[in-house]
């Protein structure tokens, strides 16, 4: 009845917005979307989504293929793995290949139902799982969206963890200042997925910590990190957001780069982006007034 609840919640609210998704069919598991047929679909699939992401930069190239380099199942304690964190290696037909990272996650029911009502950009595609009492209905989703992707990753740098995916491994690093800038830990802290432009994707822990997923992946350290952590740790700069920690992907052949960054949150009144859109909306103001 729970099932049928589910199915009937996603079909009934979104229903209108779902039916132009391309559906992706999947047995017994949903993490098995980057299996065999299934993946050679999202894969081919993948180029349309890419084209609308504000965070790639390759917008205008020809792109020849897009193919999973890598994928590493994030999961919290005791749980099976909720997100699927991918790594895509787009080639393109002139310029050099890039690789961007891209979290999946599968949310069903209400939460589905929601995520088309509220943040249909983040979905991917419909995704249907083959189980023996039925075929469930869920949304293949950029796992950003996902509460639980957020929770994972800071998990991931305060516990020093380590995870493997079939070609590589994250390595979870906090600075000495994590602890300190985090806070006490009986609460889990409130989470905040700021919207904008960013070629980046960025989430607030609480206004205490800010953590900045990099989407498009360059291999050795990130200037921001190296820089960030010499002020914070070495010259002990005050005037900086300071270094909390870090997520580091190493390969098979010893290679390395960076994944993510956090960093102590700084309270502000905006950017110098929509600062400067103010500056230039109030000179033409003045200007037709005049």
């Amino acid at each position: 009845l729970e099932r049928t609840r589910e199915i009937g919640i996603l079909r009934a609210l979104g229903a209108g917005r779902a039916s132009g998704l391309v559906v992706l069919h999947v047995a017994r598991h949903w993490q098995r979307v980057l299996e065999g047929q299934s993946k050679r679909a999202l894969e081919k699939l993948l180029p349309q989504v890419l084209a609308t992401r504000h965070w790639v930069g390759g917008k205008t190239k020809e792109v020849r293929s897009t193919n999973v380099a890598d994928v590493i199942p994030l999961k919290a304690a005791g749980e099976s793995p909720s997100i699927l964190l991918v790594l895509l290696r787009v080639e393109y037909v002139e310029e050099e290949a890039e690789t961007y990272l891209l979290p999946l996650a599968y949310v069903t029911g209400e939460r589905a139902a929601s995520m088309l009502a509220d943040n249909v950009s983040a979905v991917l595609a419909r995704l249907q799982v083959a189980q023996q009492g039925g075929t469930e209905e869920g949304l293949l989703c950029d796992g950003f969206a996902d509460e639980r992707f957020s929770r994972i990753l800071l998990d991931i740098i305060g516990s020093r963890r380590r995870l493997a995916g079939s070609l590589g491994k994250l390595l979870g690093q906090p600075a000495r200042s994590y602890r300190e800038l985090c806070g006490p830990t009986e609460e889990p802290l409130a989470i905040r997925v700021l919207p904008g432009e960013q070629s980046n994707s960025l989430v607030v822990y609480g206004d205490r910590l800010l953590l900045k997923l990099f989407r498009r992946l360059e291999e050795g350290t990130n200037p921001d990190l190296e820089l960030g952590s010499f002020l914070t740790e070495t010259a002990s700069f005050p005037h900086i957001a300071p270094v909390a920690g870090s997520i580091e992907y190493r390969g098979q052949e010893g290679t390395s780069c960076t994944l993510a960054i956090l960093q102590g949150f700084v309270r502000n009144e905006g950017d110098a982006w929509t600062y400067t859109l103010d500056a230039v909306h109030r000179f033409f103001e003045r200007v037709l007034t005049k």
